[in-house]
């Protein structure tokens, strides 16, 4: 069996607020659409009667709620550089 697998791009759509809690702290969050998916194709055995192939495509949506704390580091200027990590939560919507 000889198999193949493509990455499908998808969408990202959300809401996201910024909380300040001090002069470089700063609390994000808020809610996220994510649709995700793939493409997979299988060659089997020709000795296999009626089973040469098959393709099989994954959609994948979810709704996230990202929880980071971000650090903001002052760059020249007006620029900034955020770091920033924490949880999320996400729900599979569809499928």
């Amino acid at each position: 069996m000889l198999r193949s697998s493509t990455p499908k791009g998808g969408i990202r759509l959300g809401i996201l607020t910024h909380i300040p809690l001090s002069n470089r702290l700063q609390l994000q969050t808020g809610i996220i659409y994510s649709a995700k998916g793939a493409t997979e194709q299988q060659v089997f055995d020709e000795s296999i009667p009626g089973l040469q192939s098959a393709t099989t495509t994954l959609n994948v949506n979810y709704i996230d709620a990202p929880v980071n704390l971000l650090l903001k580091l002052p760059l020249k200027g007006k620029w900034n550089f955020l770091l920033g990590a924490g949880p999320q939560l996400s729900l599979f919507y569809t499928g």
